[in-house]
């Protein structure tokens, strides 16, 4: 955006209000007269000009001139995006969870192993568990794998570790 032009003050004012309706994209400007690197980098020579910047991609798209109607239409198109995205993210992730739940009577998603417990709530479980030996108990280090560490959060609404699953079902964690 450029303070002297009209479009881009509409365009600043318009980008300011649409986080309220869409949340899965992240808006920002940024003034052409103050960022001659960023002008340079992408070859901006008209104001308005949009850059977006897609998870996917290693390059932003560069629109340059960009009307409001199109500025909607631009952020109504990645906001629908980036929520299909991250839907079929969370059915791929879900699916995986379920699959490792399944495998065992009781499965744990701990932080290291049952021999070497990375954080003192693990340590705790283990710990009240050892004396019982440990049957039919499966486990999973979420250190090692962030993503199902990220998504198990969402799985069974509980944010916290140690997370302890019987015959499928969530029961709870030590805290």
């Amino acid at each position: 955006v450029a303070d002297w032009d009209e479009s881009s003050g509409i365009l600043k004012t318009m980008m300011s209000e649409m986080p309220k309706s869409m949340d899965s994209v992240i808006f920002c400007w940024v003034d052409c007269d103050q960022s001659e690197d960023l002008v340079n980098e992408f070859d901006i020579d008209n104001v308005p000009t949009l850059l977006i910047v897609y998870p996917h991609k290693q390059q932003p798209e560069v629109l340059q001139g960009i009307s409001p109607e199109q500025l909607s239409a631009k952020v109504s198109e990645l906001d629908n995006f980036v929520k299909t995205l991250f839907e079929e993210e969370k059915q791929s992730a879900f699916r995986e969870i379920a699959s490792l739940i399944k495998q065992n009577p009781c499965m744990m998603f701990i932080k290291g192993t049952l021999d070497t417990p990375k954080c003192k709530f693990t340590r705790k479980l283990v710990d009240t568990l050892a004396p019982f030996g440990y049957r039919n108990i499966k486990t999973f280090n979420i250190l090692e794998n962030e993503r199902i560490r990220q998504w198990l959060k969402f799985y069974s609404q509980w944010p916290t570790f140690p997370q302890v699953y019987i015959d499928g079902s969530f029961v709870g964690g030590i805290d």
